[in-house]
């Protein structure tokens, strides 16, 4: 989750266990980052697309690598302007699609 400042910057807010794991980052770590910082090579596309969310009010996709490795895969990402009852976008979620874990095989029955 990022926040929107009145000069039109993002800075980290929060992100949950999930988010540490792409990032490789300690959420407590990186609170305060701009995109840049948090995405480096990629943070311009990440704030074009909260650009984006903000201005238009739908969702913006994305894929970008965010971990800090040289060979981190890109992962899919949704950005989305969160509007306060007003109609001001104070917040910006961030999210990647939930993985779903592998079918299980059903389990022989006793006869």
């Amino acid at each position: 989750m990022f926040s929107v400042a009145g000069d039109g910057g993002f800075a980290l807010e929060s992100m949950n266990r999930a988010a540490e794991a792409v990032t490789g980052r300690s959420r407590f770590a990186v609170r305060g980052w701009t995109p840049d910082e948090l995405a480096r090579a990629e943070g311009r596309a990440l704030k074009r697309a909260m650009l984006e969310a903000v201005s238009s009010g739908e969702p913006a996709n994305l894929q970008i690598a965010i971990a800090p490795e040289a060979a981190a895969r890109p992962v899919p990402l949704t950005v989305t302007a969160m509007r306060h009852g007003s109609g001001e976008t104070r917040r910006v979620l961030v999210r990647a699609p939930q993985r779903t874990a592998a079918p299980r095989k059903p389990k022989p029955r006793a006869a």
